[in-house]
């Protein structure tokens, strides 16, 4: 037990772990990061940590466990509802979601400096943090409770394919909890000196500035963090099938283009008044004209108002001329609406969304792998990143995902990534003479979303 056939590249990352003890596993979503780190600890008898995502607790690291390890059986699954029960029991593997950080790092009292949960961390060797962006924002709570139990491991690594998701800063506070500095600076405000320019922000008082990345910024601190990471794309390691991507336009029906013409106007006046500059304003009035385009918008009780079911019923047809699809979609109207539409052309579905819960999501996976579902639909939150999907060769986004470009590259690795042997295709779906297409643009770009945003209304002034 403990040897497994890997990959090259994975092999190579075993190798690195034994060597780099604390450092950053920065490789391209699909690459098997999951097994890596399972072959290197198990093969090494090692007590192992693993903090992740509760969506991939056990889609990913326990169905790696039982492919690729079946005789290990000493392991724990820890959520919420019986983190105490599961840590207690010291299994060689404990698998927690990141809520798990705030209790390892809770006090014994609010002015008391004793950490008693921390000492079931004692005999532990070894964290591994997969999805660590989820720590970026150094002032979160559990981003501080994650730089104490950091502290706690002499060999710690933090994993993700999408390191930088808007901009360099997203790196900071995560290099922090490797080196406690050494590389990136001992604060943010000293990181933001080295790598962004400080701009004023139009409209705002006086000393509100943003802070954009320096040309080259990226490379720069690639370079700065090279001795501690290990980073592979998919193109140096994998001869994959190629993936060809497409956008398919429609037009929005009368009904629609009234609403989403409406609220272009609301926007403009939003805008000349001032208000736009608030950035929960721009917000709401980008996701607004986002949902009117998917087919519906919200009212102020919170419910969905039906427009129209054009996009629907594309996805629907979309999914008819394939075998096996995976869907991304954003809001709850429309997984409603496509399953009302595959369940009319009698196609085979499933989802899972933040409504399905964590312990069936491994099952559902396995069964759409084994070939029981046509379709499966998922939320970019809770399917995007962990799970292999290579039955389906074919992914349809809905809709642009907000402004959050991992969501859209983690969600194309679900299909096309290693064990896919056929041809890929990821289809992006927007309706014509909106903004969705700017959207999808500058999220694929890693550009500002609010800027396209901005920029489109301030077009049609």
């Amino acid at each position: 037990m403990g040897e497994v056939t890997l990959w090259k590249h994975q092999q190579s990352t075993v190798d690195w772990m034994d060597q780099v003890r604390k450092g950053l596993v920065l490789q391209e979503p699909g690459l098997g990061k999951t097994l890596s780190a399972l072959q290197y600890i198990i093969s090494n008898n090692l007590k192992a940590l693993i903090l992740c995502p509760k969506t991939l607790m056990d889609a990913a690291w326990q169905s790696d466990i039982e492919t690729f390890f079946p005789e290990f059986m000493d392991y724990n699954l820890a959520f919420a509802s019986n983190r105490e029960k599961a840590v207690k029991a010291q299994p060689q593997i404990l698998i927690a979601n990141f809520e798990a950080v705030n209790w390892f790092a809770k006090k014994k009292s609010k002015h008391s400096r004793i950490l008693p949960n921390m000492r079931y961390l004692e005999d532990y060797d070894i964290c591994i943090v997969d999805e660590c962006v989820a720590f970026k924002n150094h002032s979160a709570q559990r981003s501080k409770s994650m730089r104490v139990v950091s502290r706690a491991f002499k060999q710690i690594y933090f994993m993700t394919g999408t390191p930088i998701t808007k901009s360099v800063q997203d790196m900071w506070n995560i290099c922090f909890m490797v080196d406690r500095g050494e590389r990136l600076g001992q604060t943010l405000s000293g990181f933001r000196f080295n790598y962004c320019d400080s701009l004023p922000v139009p409209g705002a008082p006086l000393g509100v500035m943003k802070h954009v990345d320096k040309p080259g910024a990226a490379l720069k601190l690639s370079e700065t963090i090279a001795d501690i990471s290990i980073c592979y794309t998919r193109d140096e390691v994998m001869d994959l099938p190629p993936n060809q991507e497409a956008f398919i336009g429609h037009s929005l029906s009368p009904k629609s283009r009234k609403a989403y013409t409406e609220m272009v106007r609301h926007s403009i006046t939003k805008m000349e008044s001032g208000d736009m500059l608030v950035g929960i304003n721009k917000a709401v009035a980008r996701n607004k004209l986002l949902q009117i385009c998917t087919g519906s918008v919200y009212g102020n009780d919170g419910e969905s108002i039906e427009v129209c079911t054009e996009r629907a019923e594309l996805v629907a047809e979309l999914c008819e001329e394939r075998e096996h699809t995976v869907v991304f979609f954003l809001y709850r109207h429309q997984r409603d609406s496509y399953i009302q539409q595959l369940e009319k052309k009698g196609l085979s579905y499933v989802y899972i969304d933040g409504s399905v819960n964590e312990k069936h999501r491994g099952g559902i996976v396995k069964e759409f792998q084994d070939g029981k579902y046509r379709v499966i639909l998922l939320h970019p939150q809770t399917g995007s990143h962990g799970v292999t999907l290579t039955r389906a060769t074919t992914t349809i986004f809905a809709s642009p995902p907000g402004d959050r470009a991992e969501w859209l590259k983690q969600g194309r690795a679900r299909i096309w990534r290693g064990g896919q042997d056929k041809k890929t295709e990821t289809i992006y779906i927007y309706a014509k003479d909106t903004l969705e297409k700017k959207v999808y643009s500058a999220i694929q770009t890693n550009a500002s979303v609010d800027d396209a945003f901005l920029g489109y209304i301030k077009d049609l002034t």
